[in-house]
């Protein structure tokens, strides 16, 4: 879904033109996703919980049309919630509202025309207290 992002706001940064570069690099931040073992290790390290059940699976996502479109919206709230503060100190608010409006669109148009996989992490702790 981040590569669906940063195509969208590649998009929207040919539509307003040249940048300075600090602003074209404002997105140039790395984005990591921990598995299991790592999740499992900190939470152990940190010693105020005992992982007692740690399960990974593959969720399968089946939309109706107007799930879909609901699907889209709500990621791009999602993402907005974790982005905007960085976007807004290089961009300004003005491109927020088109930004993310575009990112659902292409969010749904993505979804509709692939299978959509997410992994799931279920943790159960038990307080160590």
């Amino acid at each position: 879904m981040i590569h669906t992002f940063v195509i969208t706001f590649n998009l929207l940064y040919c539509k307003l033109g040249p940048m300075k570069d600090a602003k074209a690099n404002a997105l140039n931040k790395p984005l990591y996703a921990a598995l299991m073992e790592e999740v499992k290790s900190i939470i152990e390290i940190k010693g105020s919980f005992h992982v007692d059940l740690a399960q990974t699976f593959e969720s399968n996502l089946d939309f109706l049309k107007i799930q879909l479109i609901i699907f889209g919206k709500n990621v791009a709230k999602y993402l907005r919630a974790m982005l905007e503060p960085f976007l807004i100190c290089p961009f300004g608010v003005d491109i927020i509202e088109d930004l993310f409006s575009d990112y659902a669109q292409n969010i749904t148009r993505h979804f509709s025309a692939e299978k959509a996989k997410f992994v799931v992490l279920i943790l159960a702790l038990k307080s160590n207290e």
